[in-house]
């Protein structure tokens, strides 16, 4: 039988001799072909070209961590602490699956119909009828596996000490909260459209059902049985894990203002930890996938969250239709930070990865690749770093430098760009001055809004997108428009009158 005990895991990582795999992945990542050009670099070589301060990685063989290592370090400049394997990260979106384990551990007992109308489940928010074609239940299993039909998309975080909503603030889509409202924008069940709003809908449930705080509910259902205690939904993060806490930086290299930004949307998106407490997760449910454990969820329904629901979400974890080795997943990605986590269940071979950069994906897909054919995964041959992820590479190491930098201006020209302006028909930004940060609040349709930094009195850039605007004024000082620099292509947004 394989060993289930956490204790018994860690002591007997602790206790192995240094794996010369370790050394052979360090030493150079696999190659990386783009264009004419072609790339082999070592592990700090990628981050140093990359801008990428910091990378905490952990490597499950054989249902046991074999390694866990940090690398850089947790905030870029003159603070030099180095990442250990007890450095938190945010997760972002590995949120998902955590939710999606706890709310399973409660329905499996009875408390939570997965196949229940969602309106039936909580009485102090309600969820708009949808149209005429739309407008059926939406259950909890829709909810977890994005085929809900609820409106698409994630969220952008807010900077410390900034108004942050409440739940029910954010599914309406009010001040403070920057996010649209959650709707009904597709027939529940026909297809996944990927949506954190859901995952705040499923947060609400759990919260009203259940009595306690989120991060209570998490800590009591997951955390504390995994012995995962490097792992919180708090926001703000208590001061002695704040102290341990890898810092955020943008793709350009320039650190998140406040060090990260607070996540209010729990569920979806507010979970810090380490590799380390998440290779436990995956290992527990590879285990409990297995017949070998079952401190969180029975065998059956670890099975059933992990069977594709559509396409190629199961119940919180992405996986793979048809497949023999039990493969799951999950990606992250809040502002400046990015992690990936997957399991084959099958083999217990997995690996976790978590970096303090808005350029980390690129760079935790060539670190997957290289632990998968270091340790002898059965699907390495099917595996390549995919043409996103080697342009991603290319493009950020030509724009790697080129940090931008606030200026603050007065709050009566912020106040003349306020207004709304026509990019098509139908199609508009909304623009709103935000003068006490020195800043615009900018919606494009039906988007979240997003903060538009001063570099002149004139031009403005966007942090958590690679774009750039300016306005335009006539003879006579008047704004007549807004240009949208964004991937080489420009595009001008005339200012309709004002109201």
């Amino acid at each position: 039988m394989r060993l289930a005990s956490l204790a018994w895991v860690l002591i007997l990582t602790a206790a192995c001799a240094p794996d010369p795999r370790i050394a052979a992945i360090e030493s150079a990542l696999p190659a990386v072909t783009s264009g004419d050009s072609t790339l082999r670099l070592s592990l700090s070589q990628w981050m140093d070209t990359l801008g990428v301060p910091g990378v905490s990685i952990a490597v499950i063989d054989d249902f046991r961590i074999v390694w866990a290592k940090g690398y850089g370090t947790r905030s870029a400049g003159s603070d030099n602490q180095p990442v250990t394997q007890n450095t938190l990260f945010q997760a972002a979106s590995i949120a998902k699956p955590v939710t999606a384990l706890a709310l399973l551990h409660h329905a499996q007992s009875g408390t939570f119909d997965l196949d229940a109308d969602f309106r039936s489940m909580v009485k102090s928010w309600s969820l708009p009828e949808g149209d005429a074609d739309t407008a059926k239940s939406v259950t909890l299993r829709q909810l977890l596996s994005h085929t809900a039909g609820i409106r698409a998309g994630g969220f952008m975080g807010y900077e410390r000490g900034s108004p942050i909503p409440s739940t029910r603030q954010v599914l309406n889509g009010e001040e403070p909260a920057l996010n649209t409202a959650a709707v009904i924008d597709s027939k529940p069940g026909e297809q996944v459209a990927y949506s954190g709003l859901g995952y705040t809908m499923i947060e609400l449930a759990m919260v009203e059902r259940l009595g306690l705080p989120f991060e209570r509910i998490v800590d009591n259902a997951v955390f504390r049985p995994l012995g995962m205690q490097n792992s919180t939904f708090v926001q703000e993060l208590p001061q002695p894990l704040a102290s341990r806490a890898a810092r955020g930086h943008f793709a350009a290299g320039n650190t998140i203002p406040g060090g990260w930004n607070i996540y209010p949307e729990l569920a979806a998106a507010g979970l810090w930890t380490t590799p380390t407490d998440l290779a436990q997760l995956l290992i527990e449910t590879a285990q409990s996938w297995n017949g070998e454990s079952e401190r969180v969820l029975a065998t059956e329904t670890t099975r059933r969250m992990l069977t594709p629901q559509r396409e190629q979400m199961g119940l919180g974890f992405v996986v793979r239709p048809g497949d023999s080795l039990g493969f799951f997943s999950h990606s992250g990605g809040n502002q400046g930070y990015r992690a990936h986590m997957e399991m084959l269940a099958g083999v217990g071979k997995g690996v976790v990865v978590m970096t303090n950069s808005d350029v980390g994906h690129p760079l935790s897909a060539l670190i997957t690749l290289a632990v998968a054919r270091h340790y002898a995964w059965p699907d390495t041959a099917q595996r390549r770093l995919s043409k996103a992820h080697a342009q991603l590479l290319t493009e950020q190491m030509a724009g790697v430098g080129k940090i931008r930098t606030r200026v603050a201006i007065d709050g009566a020209i912020l106040a003349r760009y306020e207004g709304q302006y026509e990019l098509a028909p139908g199609f508009h930004f909304v623009i709103a001055a935000d003068s006490a940060r020195s800043r615009l609040l900018v919606r494009l349709g039906e988007q979240s809004r997003l903060y538009a930094y001063p570099a002149s009195n004139t031009d403005f850039f966007f942090e958590a997108v690679d774009a750039q605007i300016r306005f335009v004024a006539d003879a006579s000082g008047r704004i007549t428009a807004l240009r949208l620099d964004q991937g080489g292509r420009t595009q001008e947004a005339r200012r309709l009158p004002l109201r």
